[in-house]
C-alpha cells in the first residue's frame, strides 16, 4: 500500500466497502508545526482531504482561508478536479500526500504574508453557478 509506505506512522484501512481512511501526522518543513491529515477516498470518487487538528482557523485568527472547500470542516483544494491532475490510476501516495505539505507550505507562508503563494484555481462551489451551469447544460440538449 502506498500509504503506508510514504506515511509509515498513519493508520487506517478500509472502513465501508470501496472507502479508504488515512490519517497520519505530517509537516512541511522541518520548522513547521506538525499537522493531522486524513485521507479519505472512495471508489470512483475523488479523494477528500481534511486536516483533522490544529484548527486552521484559530491559527488564521478567523481570516477565510484560501483554497479550502469548507472552511469548517478544513477540507483542502489540492488540484483542479476534472483536469487529469488526478485520476484513480494514480498512488494517493504520490500526488495528494506530497501536494498536503506543498499546501500546508503555502498555507503557513499565507498566514504570515496574507497572500496565497501557492498559485492555482479554487473550482467555485456556488449553488447558483451549479443551478446555472444545469439550467445551460438542459438548455443544450433540448436545442439540439
Amino acid at each position: 500500500m502506498g500509504l503506508r509506505r510514504a506515511c509509515p506512522e498513519g493508520h487506517g484501512g478500509i472502513i465501508h466497502v470501496g472507502e479508504l481512511q488515512w490519517d497520519y501526522e505530517t509537516q512541511p518543513t522541518p520548522i513547521s508545526r506538525a499537522y493531522m491529515i486524513r485521507v479519505r477516498y472512495r471508489l470512483e470518487k475523488s479523494p477528500e482531504i481534511f486536516v483533522i487538528s490544529p484548527n486552521l482557523r484559530d491559527l488564521s485568527n478567523g481570516r477565510e482561508i484560501p483554497h479550502l472547500y469548507d472552511q469548517t470542516q478544513q477540507k483542502l483544494c489540492l488540484y483542479l478536479p476534472r483536469t487529469g491532475e488526478w485520476s484513480a490510476t494514480k498512488w494517493l501516495s504520490d500526488t495528494v500526500v506530497p501536494w498536503t505539505n506543498l499546501w500546508l507550505y503555502y498555507y503557513e507562508d499565507w498566514l504570515q504574508t496574507d497572500e496565497w503563494r501557492g498559485g492555482g484555481k479554487h473550482p467555485t462551489t456556488d449553488k447558483n453557478t451549479k443551478k446555472r451551469k444545469q439550467t445551460k447544460r438542459r438548455k443544450r440538449l433540448q436545442s439540439s
